[in-house]
């Protein structure tokens, strides 16, 4: 995506509303959305850690919890965001 775009200055705040708003876990995008000063890499490294913590709170009280993390590191390695680097 980033690698035929335009998005130059805002391209960080771009990528951090792409990781924000492709959550598939509601829980973990309203505690994303209730972070003040949220960037690319805070989100980036908080999605991962609120996801496996729901990963493993599902394991502990034996519910079948869907993972993301693979699926969220997939997407954000397909970034490719150094083309549009201002």
């Amino acid at each position: 995506m980033s690698r035929y775009c335009e998005f130059k200055a805002n391209l960080e705040e771009n990528l951090r509303d792409q990781i924000v708003c492709g959550l598939r876990s509601e829980l973990v995008r309203q505690r994303l959305f209730a972070e003040a000063n949220l960037d690319y890499k805070k989100a980036r490294a908080l999605a991962s850690t609120l996801e496996a913590a729901e990963r493993d709170a599902g394991a502990v009280d034996g519910s079948q919890v869907q993972t993301y993390d693979k699926e969220i590191t997939e997407r954000v390695q397909k970034l490719d965001i150094t083309k549009c680097s201002a």
